[in-house]
């Protein structure tokens, strides 16, 4: 083979494997989001299911952990700590789905990730949506939705942002007038 045969293979074999790894990540962060906790399992159609029969046994998967179901995780330190007890239950919701990722890093990262929340979500008061319309504020959690997954901080800067914005665009509507 010459030189560039063997660098167009490469490239070729390059982006199949950059691909099969995109396609792995889109496929855990879409089940991240789900809050998928077990896939179901995969079943043979009955005619080629086998039936045991007397001592024969079935054969055991390859990997013993294969059929073990993933358990959420436990009550971590700073839940126990009394740290999030304070927090109200969307905070903790919240919380949730901005450290859902870290649950994949480990219980270490998992539990920093909550504590770093906790202490945004002290530090950020509640939304004043005084004068806001109930159709505005329905408008204000769609256009900050994504947000949410970045925790309770930075989800009510978007609505903050959002409500100033609304009261500038009124503000400047009625001084045309």
């Amino acid at each position: 083979m010459t030189t560039l045969a063997i660098a167009t293979l490469c490239k070729r074999t390059f982006r199949v494997v950059r691909v099969f790894l995109f396609a792995g990540s889109c496929l855990v962060f879409i089940l991240a989001r789900a809050e998928v906790t077990e896939l179901p399992p995969i079943k043979k159609p009955e005619n080629e299911q086998q039936k045991s029969a007397g001592n024969v046994r079935s054969a055991s998967p390859v990997n013993p952990l294969a059929n073990k179901r993933i358990e959420q995780p436990s009550k971590s330190v700073s839940e126990s700590s009394g740290e999030m007890g304070e927090l109200s239950e969307s905070d903790r919701v919240l919380i949730e789905k901005a450290c859902r990722l870290e649950q994949y890093s480990g219980p270490a990262a998992y539990r920093e990730c909550q504590r770093r929340q906790v202490a945004t979500a002290r530090n950020s008061g509640p939304v004043s949506f005084e004068g806001v319309p109930q159709s505005d504020r329905v408008l204000i959690e769609k256009a900050c939705r994504l947000e949410q997954y970045s925790g309770p901080a930075a989800y009510r800067e978007c609505q903050r942002r959002q409500v100033r914005q609304l009261k500038a665009t009124q503000t400047s509507t009625s001084d045309r007038k």
